[in-house]
C-alpha cells in the first residue's frame, strides 16, 4: 500500500527464497494520518505545563531515542508525554522505549497519557540475546501508562514481550490503566544460548513481566494471539508479590504454547504457567478482582517427536483420541512413505475430549502420501494447527463423500483450524464420489444451533501454496478449499497464498463451482487477500466423459460460485462480493 514499507528479515542471501511484493496503487486511506517511515525522528519541546505533546510517529520515535540513548538517557522522570492525535507507525520496525542492555535498565520513568488516542500498525521487534524486550515500551520503572489504545500490531521477541510494556521493575508504583490492546499478535520464541535453548517466556497482552506491587487496572485485550513457551497470560505474563490485576477484560484472546523446543522437558500442562490474566506468579497476595472473559489456552498435554511415517501416525492417532486434550507433534526429518506403505487419515475426536493437535513441520516434507493427512474432526474444543510443513510427490484418492484436502478432508464444528506456511506441491488429489475437494482443505462448517451450541469455527490459512497439482472431483473444486462455510458460524481468513500451475477440474452438471482459492463460498464468511495466481487451468464438465465443457462465469476466478443465502459474506482484497 502507498507509503508502506516491506521489511524482509532473515538469511535471504544464503537460503533459496522467492519474495513477492504486490503494490496496490488504488488503495484508499481508512483514516488520514501521517504515517511514520521508520527513519525520521523529530525532537519535541515541552509546552508551558512541561508536557511533551506527541502528534506523529516521528515525535514518538524521538521519545524512544531519548530514553534509549547512551550515555545519559532521558528517562522523563516526573514528566508527562501526551498523545494529541492518533498515530500510524506504518508497520515500520519499532524500537521499544527502554531496554535491558545495561544495569540498571534503561527505562521510561514518566507518565504516558494516551489521551484516548490510538497507535496503529506498531511492529515492535527485539531479538537482543537474553535481554529482548519487545512492546511499545521495552522497560519501565515507576511509570504510568493510561488511556491508550494499540491496534493492528505485531510484537516479536525472544524473551519479554507485550503490547504495552515488555519489562517492568520498580516496586509498588507502576500503573497501567484504561488501556486497550486490539487485533494483533504477540510472540516470544525460544533462543539458543551457549548451545542450549532458553527464554521464549514472560509474555502478556498488556505487560510481559512486572515485579512486586505494580498494577494493571481496567484494561482490555481483544482479538489478540499470544504465543510463547512459558509464563504467559492474557494481561500479564509473570507477576511478583502484591501486584494487582483487576477490572480487566479479555475478548477473543488465544494463548498458545510453542513447545517446538521443550527445553525444560515439561510433562504436565501446569508447568507451562499459562493463565487467563496472569501466567506465572512469583509471590503471594496478588490481587485479581472483577476481571472478565477467558482466554482460549492451547497448552500441550504431551509433546511427541517423530521422524517416520509410523511414528507420525501413532502420535496423531493417540492425540486425536477421546480425552487426549491439546498436544504437540514435532517433525524432525523429511518423511517418505515406502512402496506399499499406506496412510489412513487421522480423526480428531473433539466431541469426547480430544483438543488441539499442533504439528510443527519445521520446514520438512512428507512424500508419497496416498490419502489426506487428517480426516478432520468434530466439535468440542478441538482443532488442528499445522506449521511449516510440505506435502509433495503424492497421489491421493479419497472416498470421503463430504470433502477432501491434502491436509484436512472435512472440518465440522472445530473451533480452531490454522495452516501456516503449508504447501501441497507436485501432487494429485482425486475424488470420484461427489465430495468437495480443495488443495489444502475439502469442506468446512461451524455449528450455530442455539440449543446446544454454537460452535464458531475459525479457519486461518496464511503463507501457504498449492503448486503443480491436479485436483479433480465430482463436486466443488478449489485450489485452497473446496467448499467453504456450510454453516453461518464458519469464518475463514485466507491470505498471502499462492496457487500456481494447477489443473482444477470438476465433473458437475450444476452451476460453475471451480475457483483458484475456493470452489464454493457458502453461508459462512470468507475473507481472501493477497493471492498470487498464475498458470492455472480451470474446467468444469457435465460428467467425466469431458464432452460438455461449461462456460466460466465472468467474475474473479478466485472463487467458483458464491451462495450466501442471507448470511454468507465473501470479501476479496477488501471488496465485498455481491451476487
Amino acid at each position: 500500500q502507498r507509503n508502506y514499507r516491506t521489511n524482509i528479515l532473515g538469511a535471504i542471501f544464503t537460503n533459496p527464497v522467492d519474495v513477492n511484493i504486490i503494490v496496490d496503487e488504488s488503495f484508499v486511506d481508512e483514516y488520514t494520518l501521517d504515517i511514520w517511515d521508520g527513519q525520521t525522528v523529530t525532537a519535541v519541546t515541552p509546552n508551558a505545563a512541561g508536557e511533551y505533546e506527541i502528534s506523529n510517529g516521528a515525535q514518538l520515535a524521538w521519545i524512544a531515542q531519548e530514553v534509549n540513548k547512551t550515555p545519559n538517557p532521558n528517562s522523563f522522570q516526573g514528566k508527562t508525554v501526551k498523545l494529541m492525535k492518533d498515530i500510524d507507525l506504518g508497520n515500520a520496525r519499532w524500537t521499544p522505549i527502554g531496554n535491558l542492555l545495561s544495569t540498571p535498565s534503561t527505562s521510561f520513568k514518566g507518565t504516558f497519557d494516551g489521551n484516548g488516542k490510538t497507535i496503529r500498525n506498531m511492529n515492535a521487534v527485539d531479538y537482543t540475546t537474553n535481554h529482548a524486550t519487545a512492546g511499545l515500551f521495552g522497560s519501565m520503572v515507576s511509570a504510568t501508562v493510561k488511556d491508550l489504545t494499540i491496534k493492528d500490531f505485531s510484537v516479536s521477541s525472544t524473551h519479554y514481550a507485550a503490547a504495552i510494556c515488555a519489562y517492568n521493575e520498580g516496586d509498588n508504583s507502576t500503573v497501567i490503566e484504561n488501556c486497550v490492546v486490539e487485533n494483533g499478535q504477540i510472540v516470544s520464541s525460544p533462543e539458543m544460548l551457549n548451545g542450549e535453548w532458553d527464554n521464549g517466556d514472560k509474555v502478556g497482552g498488556i505487560i510481559g513481566y512486572t515485579v512486586n506491587g505494580n498494577k494493571v487496572l481496567g484494561c482490555t485485550v481483544k482479538d489478540v494471539e499470544i504465543k510463547g513457551y512459558r509464563d504467559m497470560g492474557g494481561i500479564v505474563g509473570c507477576a511478583g508479590a502484591n501486584c494487582e490485576v483487576s477490572g480487566n477484560t479479555l475478548e477473543n484472546v488465544t494463548i498458545t504454547v510453542d513447545a517446538i523446543h521443550n527445553y525444560k522437558n515439561y510433562t504436565n500442562p501446569e508447568q507451562y504457567n499459562v493463565g487467563d490474566y496472569v501466567g506465572r506468579k512469583t509471590g503471594d497476595n496478588i490481587i485479581m478482582e472483577n476481571n472478565q472473559g477467558e482466554a482460549r489456552k492451547i497448552v500441550p498435554q504431551a509433546v511427541a517427536v517423530v521422524a517416520t511415517a509410523q511414528e507420525l501416525s501413532d502420535a496423531l492417532n493417540t492425540f486425536g483420541a477421546a480425552g487426549a486434550g491439546d498436544n504437540v507433534v514435532n517433525i524432525t526429518n523429511d518423511i517418505i512413505l515406502a512402496d506399499g506403505e499406506t496412510w489412513t487419515p487421522v480423526s480428531v475426536n473433539g466431541y469426547q475430549g480430544a483438543g488441539v493437535i499442533t504439528i510443527n513441520g519445521n520446514g520438512h516434507t512428507i512424500k508419497n502420501l496416498n490419502a489426506p493427512l487428517f480426516l478432520g474432526g468434530f466439535a468440542g474444543n478441538s482443532g488442528i494447527v499445522i506449521n511449516d510443513l510440505t506435502i509433495a510427490n503424492s497421489v491421493m484418492t479419497t472416498t470421503n463423500t463430504i470433502g477432501a484436502g491434502a491436509f484436512i478432508e472435512s472440518i465440522d464444528s472445530q473451533p480452531l483450524i490454522k495452516l501456516i506456511n503449508c504447501h501441497f506441491v507436485n501432487s494429485s488429489l482425486t475424488s470420484t464420489c461427489g465430495s468437495r475437494v480443495g488443495g489444502l482443505i475439502g469442506w468446512t462448517a461451524g455449528y450455530n444451533n442455539p440449543n446446544d451450541g454454537p460452535v464458531d469455527t475459525y479457519v486461518t490459512i496464511t503463507d501457504c501454496s498449492v503448486e503443480n497439482c491436479d485436483i479433480t472431483s465430482n463436486g466443488s473444486v478449489g485450489g485452497i478449499i473446496g467448499h467453504a462455510g456450510n454453516n453461518p458460524a464458519t469464518f475463514h481468513t485466507i491470505s498471502n497464498c499462492t496457487v500456481k500451475d494447477c489443473n482444477l477440474k470438476a465433473y458437475d452438471d450444476g452451476g460453475w463451482r471451480v475457483g483458484v482459492v475456493v470452489g464454493t463460498a457458502n453461508v459462512g464468511e470468507v475473507t481472501i487477500s493477497n493471492i498470487t495466481s498464475s498458470g492455472n487451468t480451470l474446467a468444469q464438465y457435465d460428467d467425466n466423459t469431458e464432452t460438455s465443457l461449461k462456460t466460466q462465469p465472468d467474475h474473479s476466478d478466485l472463487y467458483g460460485r458464491f451462495v450466501p443465502q442471507g448470511t454468507g459474506k465473501l470479501t476479496i482484497d477488501g471488496v465485498a462480493i455481491t451476487e
